[in-house]
């Protein structure tokens, strides 16, 4: 049997893929998060949580571990050469695949790869961080955002939780409107702990955590938390604008939203009205596989694999039940 191990990691989760060549996933294994540039997770903690996801993976199958014929980490905050080689060095050890058919690259490529099944378009992330991809028929592509989160990561978890402590602090001072996230963010962290959050910072996952709280505040009906959002979706729709005017995409376009904000309905909700009016090409697609799907699909074709349809559809059985935006939900 012929195994394909595909890996998504992201600032606050990995996950792991196991499939052989007819697309049947075998396996699916989850651990923390495994973005290396997060000073809190770093490069030892990237390989930890590989690590661990793929064990999960195999436990999963009812398999021993053992190297996949192929493999491909799609991994958050890798975006050079320098940083893809750092992490194939770190993770050489691991043995998930023979060194020349384990390929590293950004997870945006995973997220496209598997929303768009290769096919020309934009995906757009907004989970932990955020970025854009987009690939048209010629192969010309660009990645509009992405930055890291102390200049960019517009539109993502972080953002959002980042303002709702920015508006709690501006409410405490009379600078701002009340708003409810003041008493929400007190009965999450407690009060003590909230006034030394917004002093002192906590990791970008834990801050990215807060914006659940934000979204239910919205739909109780804070206008300051309905606000964040509003902002965080404009800026999700302007990611996508930027690459439809960098590179000739088709028209109508497909554009996908990925990451575990966009399982969230009400903040999918404003991102999908704010790319119709932002972009009246654009053609909301939901994501046909979720991004460790993505990556298997990049460890076949790397392996001499044609992920015929079939291997999709295949792929797709599980992915139903684990990708982060279900096709049945995901207009809603």
């Amino acid at each position: 049997m012929r195994l394909f191990l595909g890996i998504d990691g992201g600032g606050s989760h990995t996950r792991a893929w196991l499939a052989d060549e007819t697309g049947t996933c075998l396996g699916v294994g989850l651990a923390a998060g495994s973005n290396p540039v997060d000073p809190s997770i770093g490069l030892s903690g990237t390989r930890a949580a590989i690590e661990e996801a793929v064990n999960d993976t195999f436990a999963k199958a009812g398999l021993e571990r053992c190297p996949a014929e192929a493999a491909f980490l799609g991994i958050a905050g890798v975006s050079d050469e320098a940083e893809r080689e750092a992490l194939a060095r770190a993770t050489v050890g691991l043995a998930l695949a023979p060194p020349d058919r384990t390929g590293v690259g950004h997870d945006l490529l995973i997220a496209h790869e598997g929303a768009l099944a290769g096919a020309p378009g934009i995906v757009v992330i907004a989970g932990t961080g955020s970025a854009c991809l987009a690939r048209n028929a010629n192969g010309e592509s660009v990645q509009p955002g992405g930055h890291g989160w102390f200049v960019d990561d517009v539109g993502s978890g972080f953002a959002l939780g980042r303002d709702a402590l920015a508006a709690v602090a501006r409410a405490a001072d009379g600078r701002g409107p009340e708003t409810s996230l003041t008493a929400a963010l007190n009965d999450r962290l407690g009060a003590k702990a909230l006034r030394m959050l917004i002093r002192t910072g906590l990791p970008r996952r834990e801050v990215a955590a807060l914006a659940a709280v934000v979204i239910g505040q919205a739909e109780g009906g804070d206008a300051v938390a309905a606000a964040i959002l509003d902002r965080g979706a404009d800026e999700l729709a302007i990611l996508a604008r930027a690459a439809v005017q960098r590179i000739s995409l088709p028209a109508p376009c497909p554009v996908a939203f990925c990451g575990g904000l966009m399982d969230h309905a009400p903040y999918r909700r404003r991102a999908l009205a704010a790319l119709a009016r932002d972009i009246p090409t654009a053609e909301p697609v939901p994501p046909r596989l979720p991004p460790a799907a993505g990556a298997v699909l990049l460890a076949m074709r790397n392996a001499g694999v044609d992920p015929r349809e079939a291997i999709l559809i295949r792929l797709a059985d599980r992915g139903a039940t684990h990708q982060q935006l279900g096709a049945g939900r995901w207009r809603g």
